[in-house]
């Protein structure tokens, strides 16, 4: 059971590389919807939006997105070892949208004239608290569903910005 569960979770999270958000174009009940990747299309130019931010702000805001990349990685592990209680902990703790979470996207946001990059962050981080939720009342599958959905929405941050 844990093999097919950590082989599920990876191909959510492989699969969440090339899913976005986007409106319009389909999407299920999530709000999420699936599109192809912008990054890497041969030959064609990089049609994301930059944030254009000063050089150290920009190496602090990759270091944030590694630490947000090694987030889930952790709750993805504790969700396959079945302790709900920790991936819950995990996503409340270091991903959830708060005061201070609420603050850097702002800031972000200000800084680079870039008022759906809070939109985005907000939606990041508050599908963290519900992927808290739902594994703090020990409801696997709604956790797994809702991890999914959180990759899908980081992915769908990098889609429409790039430092």
């Amino acid at each position: 059971m844990k093999k097919i569960l950590f082989i599920l979770l990876a191909g959510v999270f492989v699969g969440g590389c090339t899913i976005g958000m986007g409106a319009g174009t389909g999407g299920h009940h999530s709000g999420v919807s699936i599109g192809a990747s912008t990054e890497l299309n041969a030959g064609n130019p990089d049609k994301r939006r930059e944030l254009k931010l000063p050089a150290k702000v920009k190496v602090r805001q990759k270091a944030k997105m590694r630490e947000h990349m090694q987030t889930l990685s952790d709750i993805t592990r504790a969700i396959y070892e079945n302790d709900l209680q920790e991936a819950g902990t995990i996503a409340h703790e270091r991903l959830g949208w708060n005061e201070k979470e609420e603050k850097k996207c702002k800031a972000v946001s200000e800084k680079t004239n870039e008022p759906e990059f809070l939109k985005l962050g907000m939606a990041v981080h508050t599908k963290a608290d519900e992927l808290s939720k739902y594994a703090l009342a020990g409801d696997r599958d709604k956790a797994i569903l809702a991890l999914s959905e959180l990759i899908n929405r980081c992915n769908g941050c990098h889609k429409v910005f790039r430092h």
